[in-house]
């Protein structure tokens, strides 16, 4: 079973198929099947530090087992978890009912959960400089389970991004076990890396083809009504938003019908959130006339012509590629890199950069370096100089 299609700076497979299923979807379309009754208790939440000196903000990470529904594709059983990260004031309640106001926020496109760390530690003490308990809640869409962080751990235990190398790239064994690959090659060939524009996925993907917009919605209302399970409570203290893409899923959110009855209202995503935010978004279902137009304008929906299109070009849920993975930049492998660059800016950024000499040999590789290391059109077109005697530090 492949551990990592996805990268782990960004949740790139569900959330370019939730992408393509706003264009496509009623607003107020539901499953028919009802959520579970009460949501799985099973939680597990585990601190974790940081380098922000911000000893006042305590962050974990929270767990809960909520299975994918019955008659689910095969997936890895930790799959079957859904976790978002937690922010909170050190100085605070620990009880989130008790917290003044819970904000729970979906990131963007092309994230994850952890690219909330500065916007929610400083929120958290901007709020406690004003006598207020707050806490933010970055959800962590499930195929984010896929994530495999042997690598940039043994990276951060060793102060040493040459052992996340060696396991990602070098095919090394860290912590008993060898990294399976990014689940994406192209040709058909296994063998292969990311650079072709004939993609194939992993068979052992097939599960992402369900994870979609109806899915997404869902784990954040099960994570809600976990956590804070009456509904007054939601209703006074917790507002839903998110950036970028994180707008629109908050907009389908508020209108989804999570029975499927809609002469009932108490699962209505309306009925979750006492109030809405949106950062560099819209809180707003119509992904169309924002984001295709230059301008902010009312659009009532895609032609069925142009939906299609959208679902080719990013991936529909459903038979067709359910992993995000253009033949360059945008893909699980050069998503995967930045991280290590990441890291390697991090333990040494005013060292030699060690990254560049020891990336795969490539089409996927080469040719997103000539774009973002080249500098200018003509390099990037022909690879003159050659982008791998580039000499620069980690930062």
């Amino acid at each position: 079973m492949t551990k990592n299609a996805l990268s782990t700076v960004g949740a790139a497979v569900v959330a370019t198929a939730t992408l393509a299923t706003l264009a496509t979807v009623a607003p107020t379309a539901a499953s028919p099947a009802p959520p579970p009754e009460s949501p799985s208790l099973d939680r597990t939440e585990t601190p974790y530090g940081t380098t922000f000196d911000q000893q006042n903000v305590a962050a974990s990470v929270v767990t809960l087992h909520i299975p994918l529904p019955e008659g689910s594709k095969p997936h890895p059983e930790q799959c079957d978890r859904v976790s978002y990260l937690r922010f909170r004031n050190a100085s605070g309640p620990t009880d989130p009912n008790k917290a003044d106001r819970i904000l729970v926020s979906q990131p963007g496109v092309l994230e994850g959960a952890g690219a909330y760390e500065s916007v929610a530690r400083n929120t958290v003490t901007e709020a406690a400089s004003q006598g207020k308990n707050i806490e933010v809640w970055a959800m962590d869409r499930r195929s984010n389970c896929l994530e495999d962080h042997t690598g940039f751990e043994a990276g951060r235990a060793s102060g040493d991004v040459n052992d996340a190398l060696d396991y990602y790239v070098g095919g090394k064994e860290k912590n008993g076990r060898t990294f399976d690959g990014f689940g994406v090659y192209d040709g058909g060939d296994p063998a292969s890396p990311v650079g072709d524009t004939t993609v194939t996925v992993d068979p052992s993907l097939d599960w992402l083809n369900d994870i979609g917009l109806d899915q997404t919605l869902r784990d954040q209302y099960d994570i809600m009504r976990s956590e804070v399970p009456d509904l007054a409570t939601r209703q006074d203290k917790m507002l839903c938003g998110g950036h970028s893409l994180g707008g629109y899923l908050s907009g389908y959110f508020a209108e989804w019908d999570f029975d499927g009855d809609p002469s009932t209202t108490d699962d209505a995503g309306f009925n979750q959130c006492g109030g809405y935010f949106a950062l560099d978004t819209v809180v707003d279902t119509d992904l169309t006339g924002h984001i295709l137009s230059p301008v902010p304008v009312d659009v009532d929906g895609l032609p069925a012509g142009v939906g299609d299109a959208v679902d080719t070009l990013y991936g529909a849920p459903g038979p067709g590629l359910p992993v995000f993975a253009a033949p360059s930049l945008i893909n699980p492998e050069t998503m995967n890199l930045l991280g290590l660059i990441g890291m390697a800016a991090n333990d040494d950024p005013d060292g030699l950069s060690a990254i560049v000499p020891r990336l795969p040999d490539n089409a996927n590789i080469e040719s997103t370096m000539r774009v973002l290391l080249g500098g200018n059109p003509v390099t990037a077109v022909t690879g003159e100089p050659d982008i791998r005697s580039i000499r620069a530090t980690n930062d």
